[in-house]
């Protein structure tokens, strides 16, 4: 995974079976785990495995990754 600054501007979206389900602007972060507690809160009751796309247009490079929520 590459840096995250808390200045970057992050770009994330959430895919299911080829769907998007879920996009977002997210900024003032500067981990994975911060980004999945955004995600996770916003989405509700939806729950299984997802694609997550997250694309930084402040550094210019994008990634991708496979991505399970769950509710406790």
């Amino acid at each position: 995974m590459r840096k995250i600054h808390i200045t970057d501007v992050l770009f994330a979206t959430i895919m299911q079976h080829g769907r998007t389900i879920y996009t977002a602007r997210i900024c003032g972060v500067t981990s994975m785990s911060e980004i999945v507690k955004i995600i996770s809160s916003n989405m509700g009751t939806i729950m299984g495995m997802f694609t997550l796309n997250l694309r930084n247009g402040s550094q210019g490079w994008s990634t991708s990754s496979s991505l399970r929520l769950q509710r406790a």
